[in-house]
């Protein structure tokens, strides 16, 4: 029996090409009863032990650690032998490239191998265990007694080769690459037959390794296989707990928000809402979630306390009435018929998911909130993988292939909607793209073949992960750059540990909504009252959508969303849910019927009666999957989870998944007293629409938030363009759009007055100031400076255009440059003064400058803009 324990995945980035599950195929390839995953971190780990359950091999996962032996490198792998020997492995790939490292209190459940791949010979081991905190206990089981490194393929070898050769790219050590397939990536001494057999499979076969190694040896081996008991299911992490009575407490401030909501809202049908309520509670609390919701609603209310702007709610949890009693949500799911099965459900496996917008500028205050408040060692943001996408692999392969000259170009030859895995080689028909083929073809191989491959970690944008207990106890962990714990295991997988994932996503148009509400707000009105005062029916609000007025509207900017709002004129939030459930692929074809049909009106007689009214808001065109649930409920009977998992069912366009559910559709149907004919075209109407619905929950949750950013375009225009022009810098076409706004609008476009302008835009009196950061050449310091000399200028406004610049020169207040001078100069900075006035007084400045800096200005001609120097 011969198992390969010294191999990597494609997570020891840049040096290997093979995939967990790649690993774990070859091994099933060659009949061997168990596979190892070595590499010097845990990232593919998780991914590597379901590859292993769903093929029936037996996994063993170690770690590879390097220390330090007088002088000399020393690569140890350490491998787990029980669970308990797993999350010491954790613990040790926490702090393995520690200096001074001592090993013993990591070794509790794992064997420690000394790879002699490092020239030791065997009676070196000794000292190298006492040195590094090892007793004799601990068995030496050195089964690579032999300097043997498995080659690939002559196509992997290759691969393996480039990736080595980006690596050494990327450490600035580059060497240009021998292309020679026959090169070994390691100098391996061994019999030519033995070493031409080991090019030719990606790890070492058991009849190979039975020419290779000892009786011994391979008795050790087997030994360590046999006593390896590494089993991931059981270290599942327990659910979250707050408290030892979180479904009460749930219950307790669901319930006092209820009373308050409906004292304010008497008119609404109480029974109603308190059945909806008891109803979501009973299902949450028999899936023990209500801790999940007491996290996000401390969240929310931490955001609310601390003038940290949350969005209305974005996805299904806009259903949910518990979500909107704890203002985790702001619209009214009972008011706007939502289903809260749609979000959560006793048929669906899987934990709820909550994300929360938060303003860009303060997200960072929230997820410190949360590192406090639950623990550093219960919290962790989470990896995500940068991965090699098709430009990314032909630029670093071209790298490789040491620019050739040509090569760089093949970018731009890509058809820009496909990638080189979509790319048919042998099909190619445009000329231009045949010849790079031909004359770059081991490189678009070689990059074709990297795709998807992991290239470097990073931390996910939004995810953070909160536990009860210590986390380290049940997935691996690495400290990021803030020193928050940061997870080895990615988003892919974390559910299949039991583990909540919070998103907490930032959006800079909460940062816009918070700062234009500052800036018009009564100061004894906090930001989010403001907010919740806004008329949801304000008339001009929707002239100005219909009118395609939505530069800065939220999701509303696109030429396609201009051209849709226009046709459909919304008058009211569920018009602009309409419009963004609308404009999407295949939802698009659509588009001109709904048109159709809600101006001209829509044939009824096809239409069962019965789900008329289910259809009738959106004239006759299914568009929600909140649609395709209630047409289920009300045809077939079903429940409305088993009516949501039904649409799930169709909407995967399964065929078997879709013939079981048919049965089943068309037994309820008939039970309703539904004709088979009417069940069937109702079922085939359901099918050709349900991949397409829309969430309406989520479509409702961001009209509010476009509704939002429309009303104050609509009545605090100055505020809200200038906010987006201040925040656009690098966006120089959109800053065109809104500067001709505001000349549409009656302002008048002017150059940075040194008397009158910011470093950023800014407006006074009906007139547009460009900030001196605009101008080209001219950064924050310089800028800086300016406002000091701007504040002379106000103590003392009768100052002479030389006195001015002379300001600007001193290195007491402005402290610029001759350079700096002439920039501003033809900005038109100094358009304030009189030039022709000034003229003889500047006459010395100009023969020291040694040009003329200030021409004359006629007295009746208005100073022109020179956009030039504005990048415009």
């Amino acid at each position: 029996m011969f198992v390969n324990l010294h191999t990597n995945s494609y997570y020891n980035f840049l040096n290997s090409t093979l995939s967990p599950q790649k690993l774990v195929d070859l091994a099933v390839q060659d009949q061997q009863v168990a596979v190892c995953l070595t590499d010097p971190n845990l990232f593919g780990a998780t991914e590597f032990f379901l590859a292993c359950q769903k093929a029936h091999i037996k996994p063993l996962i170690g770690l590879s650690v390097t220390v330090r032996h007088y002088e000399q490198n020393v690569n140890l792998l350490v491998i787990a032998q029980t669970n308990r020997g797993y999350q010491n492995l954790m613990c040790l790939a926490l702090v393995k490239d520690q200096p001074d490292l001592q090993l013993e209190p990591f070794l509790d459940g794992n064997v420690v191998i000394i790879c002699t791949q490092t020239e030791l010979r065997l009676n070196t081991a000794n000292p190298v265990y006492l040195a590094h905190g090892l007793s004799g206990r601990y068995p030496k089981i050195a089964v690579t007694q032999k300097p043997v490194k498995c080659q690939n393929t002559n196509k992997d070898l290759t691969l393996l080769l480039t990736l080595k050769q980006i690596s050494q790219i990327n450490s600035e050590h580059f060497q240009p690459l021998e292309w020679k397939l026959s090169r070994s990536l390691n100098e391996i001494q061994l019999d030519p037959p033995l070493l031409q057999q080991l090019r030719h499979q990606p790890f070492l076969s058991q009849k190979a390794a039975q020419q290779i190694f000892s009786e011994e040896e391979l008795g050790n081996l087997q030994k360590l296989v046999e006593q390896s008991q590494w089993d991931l299911t059981k270290l599942k992490a327990s659910s979250l707990q707050v408290s030892h009575n979180d479904a009460q407490m749930l219950s307790e401030q669901c319930q006092l928000a209820l009373t308050e909501f409906l004292k304010l809202n008497p008119q609404l049908n109480k029974q109603l809402y308190e059945e909806r309520l008891a109803k979501e509670l009973e299902i949450i609390n028999s899936l023990h979630f209500a801790s999940y919701f007491l996290v996000v609603s401390d969240l929310v209310q931490f955001a609310h306390n601390n003038d940290i702007l949350i969005g209305p709610g974005r996805g299904s949890a806009v259903g949910s009435l518990v979500a909107f009693l704890l203002k985790i949500t702001q619209i009214d799911p009972v008011a706007n018929n939502l289903i809260f099965e749609r979000f959560i459900s006793r048929h669906r496996q899987g934990l709820p998911d909550i994300d929360i917008d938060i303003m860009e500028t303060k997200r960072d205050l929230v997820i410190d909130y949360v590192m406090q408040k639950y623990g550093r060692e219960q919290c962790a943001q989470i990896v995500t993988f940068q991965k090699f996408k098709t430009r990314s692999a032909l630029r670093d392969v071209g790298k490789v292939f040491n620019h050739i000259e040509g090569a760089e170009d093949l970018l731009g030859k890509l058809p820009k909607d496909k990638s080189l895995l979509e790319l048919d080689v042998n099909g190619v028909t445009d000329p231009v793209l045949q010849l790079s083929l031909k004359s770059f073809r081991l490189l678009w191989e070689v990059a074709r073949e990297i795709i998807n491959f992991p290239r470097q970690p990073s931390i996910h944008a939004s995810g953070v992960v909160i536990v009860t207990e210590p986390l380290i106890t049940t997935i691996p962990l690495m400290v990021g750059n803030n020193n928050n714990y940061v997870t080895q295991v990615s988003m892919d997988w974390l559910e299949w540990y039991n583990l909540n994932k919070f998103d907490l996503l930032g959006l800079i148009n909460l940062t816009m909504i918070h700062e234009v509400v500052q800036a018009v707000k009564p100061k004894e009105v906090s930001v989010q009252q403001f907010l919740q005062q806004i008329p949801l029916d304000d008339e001009a609000t929707f002239t100005n959508l219909t009118n395609q007025a939505t530069l800065g509207v939220f999701q509303l900017e696109s030429f396609g969303m201009k051209k849709v709002l226009k046709q459909i004129k919304p008058h009211n939030l569920h018009d602009l849910a309409i419009v963004l459930a609308l404009y999407r692929p295949g939802p698009q074809d659509n588009i001109n019927t709904f048109i159709a049909n809600r101006n001209l009106g829509f044939d009824t007689s096809d239409i069962d009666p019965r789900i008329l009214p289910i259809l009738k808001e959106t004239y006759g065109v299914l568009i929600f999957q909140e649609q395709v649930i209630n047409i289920a409920k009300t045809v077939a009977n079903y429940s409305l989870e088993t009516a949501d998992s039904f649409r799930r069912a169709i909407s995967k366009k399964n065929l078997q998944v879709i013939q079981d559910n048919m049965r089943s559709f068309y037994e309820g149907a008939l039970a309703n007293n539904f004709s088979l004919k009417a069940a069937t075209t109702i079922f085939n109407y359901i099918q050709r629409f349900a991949g397409y619905g829309f969430n309406l929950s989520h479509a409702l949750g961001y009209a509010l938030l476009s509704y939002w950013t429309a009303w104050l375009k609509t009545h605090y225009f100055e505020q809200f363009n200038l906010w987006w022009l201040n925040h656009e810098q690098g966006k120089k076409e959109k800053q065109k759009q809104l500067l001709n706004e505001f000349i549409s609008s009656g302002y008048e476009i002017c150059p940075p007055l040194i008397n009158k302008a910011k470093s950023d835009f800014s407006v006074q009196d009906k007139k547009l100031y460009l900030g001196f950061k605009l101008i080209n050449g001219i950064g924050d310091k310089q800028a800086h400076a300016l406002e000091h000399v701007q504040e002379v200028l106000k103590q003392n406004p009768n100052l002479s255009l030389i006195a001015t610049v002379n300001l600007c020169l001193s290195k007491t207040v402005g402290g610029l440059e001759l350079k700096d001078i002439t920039l501003l100069q033809q900005a038109g900075c100094f358009n304030c003064f009189n030039y022709t006035v000034d003229f003889n007084l500047a006459k010395s400045f100009w023969v020291q400058s040694n040009h003329e800096l200030f021409p004359k200005i006629p007295l009746d001609q208005p100073p022109v803009i020179n956009w030039k120097s504005f990048g415009f």
